[in-house]
Formats: structure tokens, C-alpha cells, sequence
């Protein structure tokens, strides 16, 4: 701003929306001569006020009456605009400066002049200051997701093939406080409870939200997961968690339905969230609110009456009421996620179809992003699962553009807080005493001793084939029900596996990590087993099925112990599996029988899955989970295995035997044997010859060979129509001969 202040008394403002009366104003300039500035009388205005010294003899004569009224704005000399009021000023001042003459009234006039100029600073200053900061200030976001129940640290293999610890809660915390600024946000998008030992406390401590709460989260929502247990333990998990301080849940686009369950789910969900929330930090106001995909929700088997609507109507909706409760920022807590490759991930769609949100929080997916995905000035960022990472966002509220962003990594270099550490003993104590101790278990106890690092959950979410984890789980479940007949076929799937094993001690911990979803119909922790039957049509199709659609890996791949396959990538889909071999209980393979019943070992949770396969294709995949008669089963409750006592068997448990009935070494600790040091070839390609590519055809490719067949015809027959026409037509071009010949 052009600066109209000078000479002695330095009074640096405007004065607007005042009044204003300048008498006369004169002015001799240094070699005499004179200029005068005509008298000026302005109302709701805007005019300099100046005081300044005659130079070398000239001379400055003003005769001004500043009247203040309020409230007033003052336009500061730096350039920002500030609204206040205070009354009670009217100066007059009279001034007369001529060579050597006489000032009257100077003490007073200094006196009135320093007192309007603090006046002005101490109202004005202040706000001018506050609102520069907000006006350059930078909103970080911390954010994670799909922590599932890892309060504890875990044993990973790096890259170089070395053993370390990482993850846990109290690292956790540490990396939140060290990474904090003044105006930070810190938010999870949900599936932050099932996946450890802790699960056996859900209901009656809900250590994990509690927690969330400890580490001073902002807001979290629901995942899919939270609901594994069902309604009512839902409900019980929130009403425990609501009586210490919890970040608000935000389920924005859940419908409860008309049951006793979902009505009391209602309740608590009603008391401790909400469907948006205005969150201010340091001045600025950030908007909020939490969904579930469409995804994760088919994968919700336990929601009764329980639904949700479309993601992009209710985002449109939560967008509007946020604007008008004027957020400056809007972030989305998505359990949807994203998929490496494919440009119509939901998350991505829905940062297309929906203007005005933000930051998308995209969990679900445990997907890493490196950066975020931009899309229709949305920044979609995914931080993994299990709390490896703590995400960091860095965006300027006003501009919306992205300062920074990182993944901070929880490796052993992050100090524990001691604080969080005492929380999460305490509740190992609790899952002692409450859970625990009813099988004789200890919370750290040691059950196998491995020699070897089996392969990563990531190199098995991210590959399509064979996998020793596998192996070992399936072999686990093939050991348990076969003492009670027939050794059956096992069954996993890479999306029911939660973690791996590797080279040391294997405690309780670690076995239980591995299959940490879902519960029994009794509500007990953990999924139950499961003895199905399947025809061996219906097992080729659950081949076709995994061969076709997983080739880049993903949840649904599945695992095998007792069948094995072979594939030939060069025909169709459906219809690339060549032969099924099935392994009978003195270890021979012979091909599968079409019609034949087979026994299937599985858990409860996976065998829910495949039950629902038939319906999600829309009949396309015939398949029926059944009993031992052949009769078809319609409640997978029916065929779960019960021990003597009548309680349900456990998958996590079968695993804890299983690994217990290893020959023992000199310590006498049980070693897992060598025969899993290699991978088993279940799942094998074989070359394109003329044989494997039409052995053993599915009906899938007997329609798409005829439709490739009548597809032939159709050429044919139109280039030969073509040709036809183009010879006629020539013919006509040419004319008679004369013999009447064309």
C-alpha cells in the first residue's frame, strides 16, 4: 500500500464507514512556494489522515476533526482489513507551524494522538495477526485404517530376508505426537477391531476403540469387519466403549432395519456418532463423514436387517450439509477402497461422481499408495493395514493443494509410549482371565518352533498360485476333520488368512493371527469348522472359478490340501482348468468323479462364502454347500463340528493342535516338519497342445466354442454374400457378348 504517512507523529490508518471533515489544508513548499489542497468533506468514505512537518521552513496547516464512530474498519498499513468498535473519541486539532513560531496545544496533541494509535494496535494488531496465520496455515491429516485389533507389535520379514518387529499401538502413539502440528486432523477409516487376540474382549472392553480414544483420534467409522460377530455383539462392543472417551463414529450411510437388534445397534450408534461432524482446528473448520462400500458390504455375513445406501447419493447429501455449516476442508472416511489397475475402483468413482469432498481416507483394500490419486480435485491416500504406516497429509485449506505427503513406518526406530503400552498389558490381562484361560492357553505361550520364513501375506494377496502358508493351514484343517472319518478336502482362501509364520518361536499369538476372522454361532471368538460336501462338478467349477478370476491374486484365491489342478491359459474363461486330481486317504490321486460327493474341511466363515457364490453370480455358478446324505444346506450352522462337550471346534484352535501334534524337539517344543519347506504344486500350467485344449471342456466352453463356431459360419457366409455381389455387379459393368454371353 502506498504510504501516506509522514513527518512526527506517526498515525498509520484509514479511517472507512466514518466520518470525516477536512476544513482546509496548505502547504509551502521548500523554496517558498505555496500549495494548497482544496478542503475536502467526505461521509462513508475513505481518506488518508496525515500529520507531517514543514520542510526547510515551509509550512503545514491543517485544521481536521476526526469523528469515530463504530463499528469501524480499519485499513491497517500492511493491507489487511479488521472490523471493531469503541467509542468515546473526538480530537480537534489546530496546528500552526511556521520558522520558529509557536506550536499550542502540542502536549495535548501528542497526548490524543498516541492514545488513538494504541487504541488501534491493541484492537487491531491481535486480529490482523490471527487471521494472517489462518490465512497460511497448513492442514495435516494423520489417518489410518484396517488396523484390525494389532495393539500389539508383530514379526514381519523385511525384503532382506530379516526378522523384526513392527506395528503395535504404542509405536503408534509416538509416531502421532512426534508428527502433530497445530492444526492437525487424526482419523481411521474403520476395521479397527478383529484380527488378534484381543478379539476375545470385543464385547466386554473394546479395547480397540477405547484405545483410538487414548490416542486422541478425531473420528473413525465402521468396516465390515466390525460387524463379523453380528448385531448385538456390535452393540455390545460400542456401549463398552462408550463409557471412556472414544473418537465419534461416523456411519453416515447405514439403515437400520426394524428388529430388536438393529433397533438397539441404533441406539448406541445414535449416542456415540453421527452422520457428519464439524471438526475445528486451529481456526479451521473441517468437515467429516464416514462410509461403507459396496464391497465390503457383500462381505458382511452377520447384518441381519442391517443395510446402506449408495455412497455417491449420500456423499452428494453430506457434501451440501457440510458447506452449509461452513466447512473449509471436507474428508471422506471411505471402507471402500481402491485396486491397483482398475480405474473404476469405487473410491475412484467416487471422487469422480461427487464434487466438493476433498480427501478420501480409502480403507478396506489395505492397499499402500505411495501418493495419492488424484481425481476431480479429490486426493484419494491409503496407508495399508495393521498399522504399519501412519499416513501424513499435508494440504492447504484454501488452495486445496497438496504441501506434502508421506508414509511414516512404525518400524523398531519408534520409541513405544509408555502410556499406551500400560493400556494394551492391562488388556492382555483382561483377555487372560475373560477368554484365554477356559482352554488352558496363555496369551504368550510358544506352540511350534518353525525353521524356515514362510511367504508374506503380500506376496500372497498379490500373486496368483501356490502358497506353504497355505499349505500348512489347509493341511491343518484336512488333519482335524479327518479324525472323524474320511480325511476330506481342505479348503482357505487368501482373504480368511490374516497373517504368516516366520523362522523362531511360533507363539499363541502367531497361530491365532492366522485365522482371526469371523466367529461361531454361539458368539464364541473366531470362526468354527465346517464338514460340507460338494459334487466333483461343483469342485471343477470352484477351479474354474479360482484360475479365471484371480489371476492377480486378491482375497477370494483359493487354497488347496487333497485336490489339485492343472490350467491352460489359452482357452476361455470358465473353461481353462484340463484335469482335477483329489488325493484319498492313503495319499493316491486319481481324476475326480463328476458326480461323486466329496468332504470339504473349511471354516464357517469361508464356507458362508462359497454358499453365497450361487446367488451373487445369479445362478451362473451352480454351486450348493450339502450334508453327508447329499441334501442341500441352506444354514452353514447346520454342518459346523462340535467336540464332545458339544462346544464348537475353532478354526484358530485347529491350527494350535495341529502345530502341537509336530514331533517335539530336545527343548520339547513341537517343530514344524520339512516336508513344508517346499511348496506344494496344487495349482499347475501345462502347455497348449491340441489335447489340453479341448480336454475336459466345460459347459462354460462348449457355448463359447459354438459361438466361435457359428461366428465362423457367419463371416463365411457374408464374405461369400459380398463376393457374390461383387462378381454379379461386374458382370453387369462388362455387358453381352455376342452370343448373348456377359
Amino acid at each position: 500500500m502506498k504510504d501516506y504517512f509522514q513527518g512526527s507523529i506517526p498515525v498509520f490508518f484509514f479511517i472507512r464507514r466514518g466520518k470525516v471533515n477536512a476544513g482546509k489544508a496548505g502547504r509551502e513548499g521548500p523554496l517558498g512556494g505555496r500549495e494548497r489542497v482544496k478542503g475536502v468533506k467526505a461521509t462513508g468514505t475513505s481518506m488518508p489522515v496525515r500529520w507531517s512537518k514543514a520542510p526547510l521552513g515551509g509550512r503545514n496547516e491543517h485544521a481536521c476533526q476526526v469523528e469515530q464512530s463504530f463499528p469501524e474498519e480499519i485499513l491497517m498499513h500492511g493491507g489487511g482489513t479488521e472490523s471493531f468498535s469503541f467509542s468515546g473519541i473526538s480530537a480537534i486539532i489546530r496546528e500552526r507551524n511556521f520558522m520558529g513560531g509557536k506550536m499550542r496545544h502540542r502536549r495535548i496533541k501528542i497526548g490524543i494522538s498516541c492514545l488513538v494509535m494504541t487504541l488501534v494496535c491493541l484492537w487491531t494488531l491481535p486480529s490482523v495477526f490471527a487471521q494472517d496465520t489462518q490465512n497460511n496455515q497448513t492442514l495435516r491429516i494423520l489417518f489410518t485404517h484396517d488396523l484390525h485389533s494389532m495393539e500389539d507389535a508383530y514379526k514381519v520379514l523385511t525384503d532382506d530376508k530379516q526378522i523384526k518387529l513392527e506395528g503395535g499401538f504404542a509405536r503408534l502413539k509416538t509416531a502421532i505426537d512426534q508428527n502433530k502440528t497445530a492444526t492437525t486432523l487424526l482419523v481411521d477409516g474403520g476395521d479397527y477391531s478383529q484380527g488378534s487376540l484381543m478379539n476375545g474382549i470385543y464385547t466386554t472392553v473394546s479395547p480397540d476403540l477405547v484405545l483410538l480414544g487414548t490416542m486422541g483420534y478425531d473420528a473413525t467409522t465402521l468396516g465390515n469387519h466390525e460387524f463379523d460377530y453380528g448385531l448385538t455383539p456390535l452393540t455390545q462392543s460400542l456401549t463398552a466403549a462408550s463409557s471412556s472417551t472414544i473418537p465419534p463414529v461416523l456411519a453416515s450411510n447405514i439403515l437400520f432395519g426394524s428388529s430388536a437388534q438393529s433397533q438397539a445397534l441404533k441406539g448406541i450408534v445414535d449416542k456415540v456418532g453421527t452422520k457428519t461432524k464439524i471438526v475445528e482446528k486451529n481456526g479451521v473448520k473441517i468437515g467429516l463423514f464416514g462410509l461403507m462400500g459396496q464391497d465390503a458390504n457383500k462381505d458382511i455375513l452377520n447384518k441381519g436387517d442391517v443395510s446402506f445406501a449408495d455412497q455417491q447419493e449420500t456423499a452428494k447429501q453430506c457434501v451440501s450439509t457440510l458447506k452449509s455449516q461452513g466447512a473449509q476442508i471436507i474428508v471422506c472416511l471411505s471402507h471402500s477402497g481402491t485396486t491397483e489397475g482398475n480405474d473404476k475402483s469405487e473410491d475412484i468413482e467416487l471422487a469422480r461422481k461427487v464434487d466438493g469432498i476433498d480427501v478420501i481416507i480409502s480403507a478396506h483394500s489395505h492397499r499402500v499408495l505411495e501418493q495419492p490419486i488424484s481425481e476431480n480435485g479429490t486426493q484419494i491416500v491409503s496407508c495399508g493395514c495393521y498399522g504399519q504406516y501412519l499416513g501424513e497429509l499435508d494440504i492447504d485449506p484454501q488452495s486445496k493443494d497438496v504441501k506434502n505427503y508421506k508414509l511414516v513406518s512404525l518400524d523398531d526406530q519408534v520409541a513405544q509410549d509408555q502410556t499406551v503400552t500400560d493400556q494394551v498389558n492391562a488388556y492382555h490381562e483382561d483377555v487372560q482371565s475373560q477368554w484365554l484361560s477356559g482352554y488352558g492357553l496363555t496369551y504368550d505361550q510358544v506352540v511350534a518352533k518353525s525353521n524356515k520364513n514362510f511367504e508374506t501375506l503380500e506376496t500372497m494377496s498379490n500373486n496368483y498360485g501356490n502358497s506353504d502358508i497355505a499349505d500348512l493351514i489347509t493341511d491343518a484343517y484336512r488333519w482335524k476333520v479327518g479324525q472323524q472319518g474320511e480325511k476330506p478336502i481342505g479348503l482357505t482362501a487368501t482373504g480368511t488368512t490374516r497373517g504368516s509364520i516366520v523362522k523362531g518361536d511360533v507363539t499363541l499369538s502367531d497361530a491365532f493371527n492366522l485365522a482371526s476372522v469371523g466367529s461361531g454361532s454361539d458368539g464364541s471368538v473366531g470362526s468354527s469348522m465346517v464338514e460340507a460336501w460338494l459334487t466333483g462338478d461343483e469342485l471343477r467349477l470352484i477351479c474354474e472359478y479360482d484360475t479365471s478370476m484371480n489371476r492377480k491374486g486378491g482375497d477370494s484365491q483359493l487354497y488347496f490340501s487333497g485336490l489339485r489342478y492343472t490350467y491352460n491359459d489359452s482357452r476361455p474363461l470358465l473353461n481353462k482348468v484340463v484335469d482335477v486330481e483329489v488325493q484319498d486317504s492313503d495319499g493316491n490321486w486319481q481324476a475326480i468323479d463328476g458326480t461323486k460327493g466329496y468332504a470339504i474341511a473349511t471354516n464357517s466363515y469361508l464356507a458362508q462364502m462359497v454358499a453365497s457364490v450361487k446367488a451373487a453370480s445369479h445362478g451362473l455358478l451352480d454351486i450348493t454347500l450339502k450334508d453327508k446324505d447329499g441334501n442341500a444346506v441352506s444354514d452353514v450352522k447346520t454342518l459346523i463340528l462340535k467336540d464332545k462337550d458339544g462346544k464348537e471346534e475353532k478354526d484358530w484352535m485347529t491350527l494350535v493342535e495341529y502345530f502341537q501334534s509336530f514331533s517335539k524337539d530336545a527343548t520339547g517344543k513341537s517343530v514344524i516338519p520339512a516336508s513344508y519347506n517346499a511348496t506344494r504344486d496344487t495349482k499347475k500350467a501345462v502347455d497348449n497342445s491340441p489335447e489340453n485344449f479341448v480336454k475336459n471342456t466345460s459347459v462354460f466352453g462348449w457355448v463359447e466354442y459354438g459361438l466361435g463356431a457359428a461366428l465362423i459360419v457367419v463371416v463365411v457366409l457374408i464374405i461369400g454374400l459380398v463376393r457374390r455381389h461383387r462378381k454379379k455387379k461386374a458382370g453387369i459393368k462388362r455387358g453381352k457378348d455376342k452370343n448373348g454371353r456377359f
